[in-house]
Protein backbone atom coordinates (compact mmCIF):
# COMPACT_ATOMS: atom_id res chain seq x y z
CA UNK A 1 0.00 0.00 0.00
CA UNK A 2 1.20 3.48 -1.01
CA UNK A 3 -1.87 5.86 -0.35
CA UNK A 4 -0.41 8.42 2.32
CA UNK A 5 -2.79 11.71 3.61
CA UNK A 6 -1.17 14.62 4.83
CA UNK A 7 -1.77 18.32 5.98
CA UNK A 8 0.00 20.98 4.84
CA UNK A 9 0.19 23.86 7.35
CA UNK A 10 -0.58 27.43 6.08
CA UNK A 11 0.99 30.76 7.15
CA UNK A 12 -1.76 31.91 9.81
CA UNK A 13 -3.71 34.90 9.01
CA UNK A 14 -4.26 36.66 12.34
CA UNK A 15 -3.68 35.01 15.77
CA UNK A 16 -4.93 31.89 16.50
CA UNK A 17 -6.43 31.19 12.84
CA UNK A 18 -4.53 27.74 11.10
CA UNK A 19 -5.43 26.28 8.05
CA UNK A 20 -4.57 23.31 6.55
CA UNK A 21 -4.58 21.60 2.90
CA UNK A 22 -5.47 18.00 2.45
CA UNK A 23 -3.14 16.42 0.34
CA UNK A 24 -3.42 12.25 -0.91
CA UNK A 25 -0.33 10.55 -2.53
CA UNK A 26 -0.52 7.36 -4.43
CA UNK A 27 2.66 5.32 -5.57
CA UNK A 28 6.26 6.03 -5.59
CA UNK A 29 7.34 9.60 -6.73
CA UNK A 30 10.19 8.82 -9.76
CA UNK A 31 8.58 5.37 -10.62
CA UNK A 32 6.67 6.53 -13.11
CA UNK A 33 4.58 9.24 -14.99
CA UNK A 34 3.06 11.74 -12.09
CA UNK A 35 -0.53 13.09 -12.58
CA UNK A 36 -1.58 16.16 -9.70
CA UNK A 37 -5.02 16.67 -9.41
CA UNK A 38 -6.91 19.40 -7.77
CA UNK A 39 -10.44 20.85 -6.56
CA UNK A 40 -12.41 23.70 -5.65
CA UNK A 41 -9.26 26.65 -6.35
CA UNK A 42 -12.66 28.31 -6.67
CA UNK A 43 -13.63 27.09 -3.29
CA UNK A 44 -17.35 27.55 -3.95
CA UNK A 45 -16.91 25.46 -7.35
CA UNK A 46 -17.73 22.18 -5.47
CA UNK A 47 -18.52 19.57 -8.49
CA UNK A 48 -14.85 18.70 -8.96
CA UNK A 49 -14.30 18.03 -4.96
CA UNK A 50 -17.32 15.72 -5.70
CA UNK A 51 -15.51 13.76 -8.32
CA UNK A 52 -12.15 13.61 -6.69
CA UNK A 53 -13.64 12.27 -3.66
CA UNK A 54 -15.23 9.19 -6.02
CA UNK A 55 -11.31 9.24 -7.29
CA UNK A 56 -9.69 8.76 -4.12
CA UNK A 57 -11.94 5.58 -3.61
CA UNK A 58 -11.15 4.21 -6.68
CA UNK A 59 -7.79 4.63 -6.41
CA UNK A 60 -7.72 3.00 -3.08
CA UNK A 61 -8.75 -0.15 -4.26
CA UNK A 62 -6.14 0.51 -7.17
CA UNK A 63 -3.60 1.00 -4.66
CA UNK A 64 -4.40 -2.65 -2.79
CA UNK A 65 -4.14 -4.52 -6.24
CA UNK A 66 -0.74 -3.10 -6.74
CA UNK A 67 -1.93 -1.03 -10.05
CA UNK A 68 -0.57 2.10 -9.45
CA UNK A 69 2.51 2.31 -11.40
CA UNK A 70 3.01 6.09 -11.29
CA UNK A 71 2.73 9.01 -8.73
CA UNK A 72 -0.45 10.07 -8.03
CA UNK A 73 -1.60 13.52 -6.54
CA UNK A 74 -5.08 14.60 -5.14
CA UNK A 75 -6.18 17.48 -3.14
CA UNK A 76 -9.66 17.45 -3.41
CA UNK A 77 -10.24 20.72 -1.47
CA UNK A 78 -7.53 22.95 -2.72
CA UNK A 79 -8.72 26.22 -1.10
CA UNK A 80 -9.50 26.33 2.81
CA UNK A 81 -8.86 30.24 2.57
CA UNK A 82 -11.93 31.05 -0.04
CA UNK A 83 -13.55 27.93 2.04
CA UNK A 84 -14.20 30.08 4.80
CA UNK A 85 -15.46 32.84 2.87
CA UNK A 86 -19.26 33.97 3.27
CA UNK A 87 -21.19 37.22 3.22
CA UNK A 88 -24.69 36.96 4.31
CA UNK A 89 -24.69 33.39 4.34
CA UNK A 90 -23.59 33.39 0.71
CA UNK A 91 -20.39 31.46 -0.04
CA UNK A 92 -17.69 34.22 -1.82
CA UNK A 93 -15.22 31.16 -3.15
CA UNK A 94 -14.10 33.13 -6.22
CA UNK A 95 -11.95 35.58 -4.76
CA UNK A 96 -9.37 36.54 -1.73
CA UNK A 97 -12.02 38.94 0.50
CA UNK A 98 -9.00 39.69 2.48
CA UNK A 99 -6.31 41.12 -0.55
CA UNK A 100 -8.15 40.75 -3.29
CA UNK A 101 -7.66 39.20 -6.40
CA UNK A 102 -9.20 36.09 -8.18
CA UNK A 103 -7.42 32.08 -6.54
CA UNK A 104 -6.56 31.46 -9.94
CA UNK A 105 -4.43 34.37 -11.10
CA UNK A 106 -0.98 35.61 -10.09
CA UNK A 107 0.79 32.47 -9.90
CA UNK A 108 4.49 32.94 -9.88
CA UNK A 109 5.93 32.53 -13.66
CA UNK A 110 8.99 30.42 -13.67
CA UNK A 111 9.63 31.09 -17.40
CA UNK A 112 12.27 34.25 -17.68
CA UNK A 113 14.17 32.03 -15.25
CA UNK A 114 14.02 29.07 -16.85
CA UNK A 115 15.11 31.02 -20.27
CA UNK A 116 18.06 32.12 -17.80
CA UNK A 117 19.20 29.09 -17.23
CA UNK A 118 18.78 27.12 -19.67
CA UNK A 119 20.55 29.71 -21.78
CA UNK A 120 23.49 27.86 -19.79
CA UNK A 121 22.98 24.92 -22.00
CA UNK A 122 23.66 23.61 -25.49
CA UNK A 123 19.91 22.57 -27.42
CA UNK A 124 20.78 18.78 -27.45
CA UNK A 125 21.68 19.23 -23.45
CA UNK A 126 18.39 20.15 -22.32
CA UNK A 127 15.96 17.69 -21.18
CA UNK A 128 13.24 17.04 -19.16
CA UNK A 129 14.75 16.19 -16.00
CA UNK A 130 16.95 19.02 -16.59
CA UNK A 131 13.70 21.32 -16.40
CA UNK A 132 12.02 19.43 -13.74
CA UNK A 133 14.72 19.77 -10.96
CA UNK A 134 14.97 23.79 -11.68
CA UNK A 135 11.25 24.21 -11.62
CA UNK A 136 11.29 22.17 -8.16
CA UNK A 137 14.39 24.27 -6.77
CA UNK A 138 13.25 27.71 -7.91
CA UNK A 139 9.26 26.59 -6.88
CA UNK A 140 10.92 25.94 -2.99
CA UNK A 141 12.73 29.30 -3.31
CA UNK A 142 9.20 31.16 -3.25
CA UNK A 143 9.47 33.76 -0.53
CA UNK A 144 6.52 33.77 1.18
CA UNK A 145 4.55 37.13 3.47
CA UNK A 146 1.08 36.11 3.73
CA UNK A 147 -0.92 32.83 4.02
CA UNK A 148 -2.29 33.15 0.14
CA UNK A 149 1.69 33.69 -0.61
CA UNK A 150 2.19 30.34 0.66
CA UNK A 151 -1.53 28.49 -0.46
CA UNK A 152 0.00 28.94 -4.01
CA UNK A 153 3.21 27.99 -3.16
CA UNK A 154 2.16 25.18 -1.83
CA UNK A 155 -0.30 24.05 -4.80
CA UNK A 156 2.47 25.06 -7.33
CA UNK A 157 5.14 23.11 -5.31
CA UNK A 158 2.97 20.06 -5.55
CA UNK A 159 2.34 20.17 -9.57
CA UNK A 160 4.95 21.88 -10.93
CA UNK A 161 6.98 18.36 -12.15
CA UNK A 162 3.66 16.88 -13.01
CA UNK A 163 3.13 15.13 -16.11
CA UNK A 164 -0.46 16.08 -16.21
CA UNK A 165 -1.90 18.68 -14.54
CA UNK A 166 -5.85 18.46 -13.64
CA UNK A 167 -7.65 21.76 -11.94
CA UNK A 168 -11.05 20.92 -11.78
CA UNK A 169 -13.82 24.09 -12.23
CA UNK A 170 -16.91 24.24 -12.66
CA UNK A 171 -18.92 26.90 -14.39
CA UNK A 172 -22.63 28.98 -13.85
CA UNK A 173 -24.68 26.61 -16.14
CA UNK A 174 -22.57 24.58 -18.72
CA UNK A 175 -21.57 21.05 -20.15
CA UNK A 176 -18.26 19.49 -19.52
CA UNK A 177 -15.76 21.29 -21.24
CA UNK A 178 -12.28 21.81 -21.19
CA UNK A 179 -8.69 24.51 -21.05
CA UNK A 180 -5.80 22.69 -22.33
CA UNK A 181 -2.46 24.01 -22.33
CA UNK A 182 -0.86 22.72 -25.36
CA UNK A 183 -2.97 21.64 -28.64
CA UNK A 184 0.55 19.20 -29.80
CA UNK A 185 0.56 17.59 -27.23
CA UNK A 186 0.27 13.99 -27.51
CA UNK A 187 -2.77 13.22 -24.92
CA UNK A 188 -4.58 16.56 -25.54
CA UNK A 189 -7.09 14.83 -27.55
CA UNK A 190 -7.52 11.48 -25.87
CA UNK A 191 -7.77 13.09 -22.04
CA UNK A 192 -10.83 15.93 -24.03
CA UNK A 193 -12.05 12.89 -24.99
CA UNK A 194 -11.95 10.80 -22.06
CA UNK A 195 -13.84 13.78 -19.95
CA UNK A 196 -16.63 13.15 -22.41
CA UNK A 197 -15.87 17.47 -22.92
CA UNK A 198 -18.53 19.19 -25.07
CA UNK A 199 -15.47 22.10 -26.22
CA UNK A 200 -12.48 21.68 -25.79
CA UNK A 201 -9.90 25.34 -25.96
CA UNK A 202 -6.45 25.19 -26.27
CA UNK A 203 -3.50 27.96 -24.96
CA UNK A 204 -1.74 29.41 -22.38
CA UNK A 205 -3.38 33.27 -21.62
CA UNK A 206 -1.38 36.14 -20.14
CA UNK A 207 -3.48 36.08 -16.72
CA UNK A 208 -1.39 33.21 -14.96
CA UNK A 209 -3.51 30.79 -14.07
CA UNK A 210 -2.71 27.76 -11.80
CA UNK A 211 -2.61 25.56 -15.33
CA UNK A 212 -0.78 28.32 -16.83
CA UNK A 213 2.05 28.28 -14.65
CA UNK A 214 2.36 25.11 -14.76
CA UNK A 215 2.74 24.70 -18.69
CA UNK A 216 4.09 27.92 -19.88
CA UNK A 217 8.27 27.03 -18.53
CA UNK A 218 7.39 24.09 -21.07
CA UNK A 219 7.05 26.41 -24.09
CA UNK A 220 10.22 28.46 -23.09
CA UNK A 221 12.13 24.79 -22.52
CA UNK A 222 10.43 23.35 -26.05
CA UNK A 223 11.54 26.52 -28.19
CA UNK A 224 15.61 26.23 -26.50
CA UNK A 225 15.32 22.75 -27.13
CA UNK A 226 14.58 23.49 -30.43
CA UNK A 227 12.32 20.38 -30.39
CA UNK A 228 9.04 19.67 -28.88
CA UNK A 229 9.27 18.85 -25.16
CA UNK A 230 5.66 17.44 -23.66
CA UNK A 231 6.87 17.75 -19.97
CA UNK A 232 3.26 19.05 -18.55
CA UNK A 233 -0.26 18.33 -20.08
CA UNK A 234 -2.07 20.84 -17.88
CA UNK A 235 -5.68 21.36 -18.10
CA UNK A 236 -8.28 23.37 -16.41
CA UNK A 237 -11.49 20.93 -16.60
CA UNK A 238 -15.22 22.91 -16.14
CA UNK A 239 -17.48 19.72 -14.93
CA UNK A 240 -20.72 21.54 -15.44
CA UNK A 241 -22.37 24.01 -13.56
CA UNK A 242 -22.31 24.98 -9.65
CA UNK A 243 -25.25 22.99 -7.96
CA UNK A 244 -24.36 19.91 -10.33
CA UNK A 245 -23.56 17.75 -7.72
CA UNK A 246 -24.63 14.25 -7.67
CA UNK A 247 -23.65 10.95 -6.88
CA UNK A 248 -24.51 9.29 -10.33
CA UNK A 249 -21.93 11.92 -12.63
CA UNK A 250 -19.67 12.40 -9.85
CA UNK A 251 -18.73 8.27 -9.89
CA UNK A 252 -18.88 8.56 -13.91
CA UNK A 253 -16.62 11.53 -14.38
CA UNK A 254 -14.26 10.04 -11.56
CA UNK A 255 -14.54 6.78 -13.81
CA UNK A 256 -13.24 8.27 -17.45
CA UNK A 257 -10.40 10.27 -14.84
CA UNK A 258 -9.34 7.23 -14.04
CA UNK A 259 -9.45 5.54 -17.44
CA UNK A 260 -7.22 8.09 -18.96
CA UNK A 261 -4.52 7.39 -16.20
CA UNK A 262 -4.82 4.15 -17.75
CA UNK A 263 -4.34 5.34 -20.80
CA UNK A 264 -1.13 7.29 -20.15
CA UNK A 265 -0.15 4.17 -18.10
CA UNK A 266 -0.08 5.57 -14.13
CA UNK A 267 -2.45 2.95 -13.67
CA UNK A 268 -2.51 -0.55 -14.89
CA UNK A 269 -5.24 -1.92 -16.75
CA UNK A 270 -6.92 -2.05 -20.01
CA UNK A 271 -8.95 1.22 -20.25
CA UNK A 272 -12.77 1.73 -21.72
CA UNK A 273 -12.28 2.17 -25.77
CA UNK A 274 -11.45 5.79 -26.47
CA UNK A 275 -14.91 7.56 -27.20
CA UNK A 276 -15.75 9.66 -30.03
CA UNK A 277 -14.49 13.60 -30.35
CA UNK A 278 -17.50 15.61 -29.20
CA UNK A 279 -15.86 18.41 -30.61
CA UNK A 280 -12.35 19.52 -32.64
CA UNK A 281 -10.28 21.64 -30.01
CA UNK A 282 -10.63 25.57 -30.77
CA UNK A 283 -7.66 28.26 -29.93
CA UNK A 284 -8.24 30.46 -27.17
CA UNK A 285 -8.16 33.01 -29.95
CA UNK A 286 -11.50 31.18 -31.08
CA UNK A 287 -13.50 31.94 -28.48
CA UNK A 288 -16.24 34.53 -28.36
CA UNK A 289 -17.54 35.80 -25.23
CA UNK A 290 -21.33 37.62 -25.40
CA UNK A 291 -21.48 40.71 -23.35
CA UNK A 292 -24.59 42.72 -22.32
CA UNK A 293 -25.01 46.37 -23.97
CA UNK A 294 -27.61 47.32 -21.36
CA UNK A 295 -29.18 46.80 -18.16
CA UNK A 296 -32.10 44.32 -17.85
CA UNK A 297 -33.34 40.86 -17.00
CA UNK A 298 -31.63 38.26 -19.20
CA UNK A 299 -33.58 35.79 -20.76
CA UNK A 300 -31.98 32.98 -22.72
CA UNK A 301 -32.99 31.54 -25.89
CA UNK A 302 -30.12 28.80 -26.61
CA UNK A 303 -28.64 26.30 -23.95
CA UNK A 304 -25.24 25.41 -23.34
CA UNK A 305 -24.28 22.63 -25.18
CA UNK A 306 -25.87 23.53 -28.70
CA UNK A 307 -24.42 24.48 -31.60
CA UNK A 308 -25.04 28.09 -32.67
CA UNK A 309 -24.66 29.65 -36.12
CA UNK A 310 -23.24 32.98 -36.66
CA UNK A 311 -26.02 35.81 -36.23
CA UNK A 312 -28.33 33.43 -34.50
CA UNK A 313 -29.87 35.52 -31.36
CA UNK A 314 -28.46 33.66 -27.65
CA UNK A 315 -30.32 35.74 -25.39
CA UNK A 316 -32.73 38.98 -25.17
CA UNK A 317 -32.19 41.34 -22.69
CA UNK A 318 -35.43 42.91 -21.04
CA UNK A 319 -36.18 46.12 -19.04
CA UNK A 320 -39.71 45.06 -17.34
CA UNK A 321 -40.32 48.88 -17.13
CA UNK A 322 -40.16 50.20 -20.07
CA UNK A 323 -40.78 47.08 -22.39
CA UNK A 324 -37.43 47.45 -24.15
CA UNK A 325 -36.01 44.52 -25.73
CA UNK A 326 -32.29 44.00 -26.68
CA UNK A 327 -30.80 40.81 -28.74
CA UNK A 328 -27.60 39.53 -28.21
CA UNK A 329 -26.33 37.45 -31.57
CA UNK A 330 -22.75 36.11 -32.06
CA UNK A 331 -20.74 36.72 -34.64
CA UNK A 332 -18.85 33.87 -35.79
CA UNK A 333 -20.88 30.97 -33.82
CA UNK A 334 -19.63 27.60 -32.10
CA UNK A 335 -20.58 25.99 -29.08
CA UNK A 336 -22.48 27.53 -26.70
CA UNK A 337 -20.30 26.30 -23.75
CA UNK A 338 -21.62 27.97 -21.03
CA UNK A 339 -23.73 30.72 -19.35
CA UNK A 340 -23.80 33.12 -16.26
CA UNK A 341 -26.52 31.89 -13.48
CA UNK A 342 -27.19 34.98 -12.84
CA UNK A 343 -30.03 36.66 -14.60
CA UNK A 344 -29.46 40.23 -14.31
CA UNK A 345 -27.76 41.89 -17.26
CA UNK A 346 -24.89 43.97 -16.29
CA UNK A 347 -23.71 46.42 -19.37
CA UNK A 348 -19.78 45.13 -20.14
CA UNK A 349 -19.64 41.80 -18.72
CA UNK A 350 -20.26 38.52 -20.41
CA UNK A 351 -23.23 36.45 -20.30
CA UNK A 352 -22.06 33.62 -22.39
CA UNK A 353 -19.33 31.82 -24.20
CA UNK A 354 -19.09 29.76 -27.15
CA UNK A 355 -16.33 27.97 -28.89
CA UNK A 356 -15.45 28.54 -32.62
CA UNK A 357 -12.34 28.42 -35.26
CA UNK A 358 -12.34 32.29 -36.49
CA UNK A 359 -13.54 34.63 -33.44
CA UNK A 360 -10.97 36.66 -31.63
CA UNK A 361 -11.54 36.06 -27.66
CA UNK A 362 -12.16 39.96 -25.67
CA UNK A 363 -10.23 40.34 -22.59
CA UNK A 364 -12.04 39.77 -19.92
CA UNK A 365 -10.94 39.05 -15.87
CA UNK A 366 -14.91 37.35 -16.02
CA UNK A 367 -14.23 35.15 -19.28
CA UNK A 368 -11.77 32.91 -18.21
CA UNK A 369 -11.94 30.48 -15.24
Amino acid sequence: MTHQIHYECLLPAAPGTSRTVGIHRFGVPGAGRKIYLQGALHADELPGAFILHHLIELLRRADRAGAIKGEIVVVPLANPIGLAQRIQAIHAGRSDLGLGGNFNRSYTDLSVLLHEYLGRFAAEDITEETVRAFLRKEVDAISLRTELDSLKKTLLGLAIDAHYVLDLHCDDEAPVYVYLSDQSHPEAASLARDLGARAAIAGISEMATFKDACARPWQIASRMAGRPLHGCLAATIEYRGTRDVNEETARADANRLYAFMQRVKILDGEPEPLPAALTPITPLAGVEHLQADRPGIIVFQRRPGEQIAAGETVAEIVDPVSGDRGIVKTSHGGILFGHVATRLAVPGSTIASLAGSSARMQAGEEAYP
